[in-house]
């Protein structure tokens, strides 16, 4: 499985913009499974750092019945020092059809974590940044098993 995608950067100041429009493919069946338009929103100011990911994944305009969902994923970070920063963080998925929403008569609100999320630039030891995020499921069953989620991310620096 691969993705590709493409698209312009517009910046402004402390504010950067990227539409784009990627596809999916199974390299195994030689077949494109989605189109995913997306558009990115990063702000790097003096003591802020958020982003902002809309993601449209449309598996039906290639497979009759396959899932459609929104998805964005969004945190906003208070700069504690130069290497550290921490800040809320939220991700919501929406279905957009019946696959989307898990089977006919699913919920269209299909996740909705919130939590909090730590990143340390760790340039000088691991050319790269290190984020965490940990939060709460709140469209779950009660089981805190089941509510709690997180995400580990480097991201490195080339």
């Amino acid at each position: 499985f691969g993705e590709f995608d493409i698209g312009p950067t517009f910046s402004a100041g402390p504010l950067v913009l990227t539409p784009m429009i990627g596809a999916g493919f199974n390299w195994s069946t030689k077949q494109m499974t989605y189109v995913i338009p997306q558009f990115y929103t990063t702000l790097n100011s003096d003591s802020l750092y958020g982003e902002s990911w809309l993601w449209l994944p449309l598996f039906s305009l290639n497979h009759s019945g396959g899932p459609n969902q929104f998805y964005t994923r969004d945190f906003l970070l208070f700069k504690a020092t130069h290497d550290f920063r921490i800040g809320p963080a939220l991700e919501l998925t929406i279905g957009l059809n019946d696959a989307g929403k898990g089977g006919a008569g699913g919920k269209t609100l299909q996740s909705l974590p919130v939590g909090g999320m730590i990143e340390y630039n760790a340039k000088a030891d691991w050319q790269g940044t290190i984020g965490i995020f940990l939060g709460v499921e709140t469209q779950t069953p009660n089981k805190i098993n089941d509510k709690l989620v997180g995400r580990l991310t480097y991201i490195h620096t080339f």
